[in-house]
């Protein structure tokens, strides 16, 4: 698959080959789509995907995890135009999220031009972090999914993406583990609430979004919506995504696949 010229979508089941039509015509509220950080091929791609989401009306809004709750308002100026793209990507290096903005402009003005409301889901890095170091959730976040609830295969594999050498491996892994439920299920409420302005689509890392017991169903338990009312669109590069979409299939709620 590596050896194509472009990006393709595939059936995460079967590995065949769809064309975009299928994905964007899906019948489905939410679309997760699952990224692979700053690959600019997948930002294009993605940016594409949301165009035909919104000429079909189905991009009320675009969650994603470049920005903190704590920097609505920032993403709020810039969309209401009283700061430009610049200005945004400058008071965004203040903070602590870290990302490339301009790496994911294309998909940022993409639904801006659409009229979509951009979400920032996630809590503030630092709060994560004092999460997996003291095993505590802060005040203020009292409203969210119980992240100390695992499910079994949300814990599997998750835990054995943590890296074993450097910062992280000196964590506990109980730590490690609330923290990063901590974070799904802030973005599970965030997306859930964002849900009530119609159909809309999330943009994560794909830990994020493919997992089972990761945002995608923490969402949809909160809405209580049908299976068919989601779709996971994960993402990646080559035959190592395939084979690992193969090889951990019944851990994974991935619908399809986008790869190159």
């Amino acid at each position: 698959m590596s050896s194509r010229a472009g990006p393709v979508y595939l059936d995460a089941y079967s590995f065949r080959i769809v064309p975009r039509a299928e994905i964007v015509g899906h019948p489905s509220h939410l679309y997760f789509i699952g990224e692979v950080h700053e690959r600019e091929w997948l930002i294009r791609e993605v940016a594409g995907l949301l165009t035909n989401l919104c000429a079909r009306g189905r991009l009320s809004f675009l969650g994603v995890e470049y920005f903190n709750v704590e920097q609505q308002e920032l993403v709020d100026s810039w969309l209401m135009g009283k700061i430009s793209f610049e200005d945004l990507a400058r008071e965004y290096e203040k903070g602590p999220e870290g990302f490339d903005l301009y790496k994911y402009r294309p998909m940022l003005e993409t639904a801006r031009e659409c009229g979509a409301r951009i979400i920032g889901v996630m809590p503030p890095r630092n709060i994560a972090n004092m999460v997996a170091r003291t095993g505590r959730i802060p005040e203020g976040y009292e409203g969210i999914p119980d992240p100390s609830i695992l499910v079994r295969e949300y814990e599997v594999l998750v835990s054995s993406l943590f890296p074993k050498q450097g910062p992280m491996a000196r964590i506990p892994l109980r730590g490690l583990l609330l923290a990063q439920s901590f974070k799904d299920s802030v973005a599970a409420l965030r997306v859930a609430e964002a849900s009530r302005m119609g159909p809309g689509a999330v943009v994560m890392g794909w830990v994020h979004v493919e997992v089972k017991g990761a945002v995608a169903t923490r969402t949809s338990r909160l809405l209580g919506l049908d299976r068919r009312d989601y779709l996971v669109l994960g993402a990646g590069e080559g035959e190592e995504k395939i084979e690992f979409t193969r090889r951990n299939r019944d851990l994974l709620e991935t619908d399809y696949l986008l790869t190159k």
